[in-house]
């Protein structure tokens, strides 16, 4: 583990212990999950910059796959996925394309 210093302004610290203090939580596991939930969140936005990006070389029929995708991993069911769907619309992209999709999926995967 890791020592951090760590300069707050005033309000932030006031507020943080109000809530720790509420939630009987110690300040540094408030904040520990506070940054792991931070980290969550750019991960995933950084993800979908890179999957865009990618997507416009792949055209239209990309996008719709991506917008499937972060629709499936905003509602946390990304099991659900509409297998014949998929599948139709994989088999319209050429090779390029497929290897392309490949790789952002494996990306989703290990998230």
């Amino acid at each position: 583990m890791k020592l951090l210093s760590l300069k707050l302004d005033d309000t932030i610290f006031s507020e943080t212990e109000e809530i720790t203090s509420e939630l009987n939580l110690p300040r540094n596991r408030y904040i520990i999950k506070a940054i792991k939930m931070y980290n969550l969140f750019n991960k995933r936005r950084l993800l979908k910059k890179q999957l865009s990006k990618e997507s416009l070389a792949l055209g239209s029929e990309s996008m719709s796959i991506l917008h499937d995708f972060e629709d499936l991993l905003d509602e946390g069911q990304f099991q659900s996925i509409n297998h014949k769907r998929f599948i139709r619309k994989v088999s319209q992209l050429n090779i390029e394309q497929i290897e392309t999709l490949r790789k952002n999926i494996k990306i989703v995967l290990d998230l």
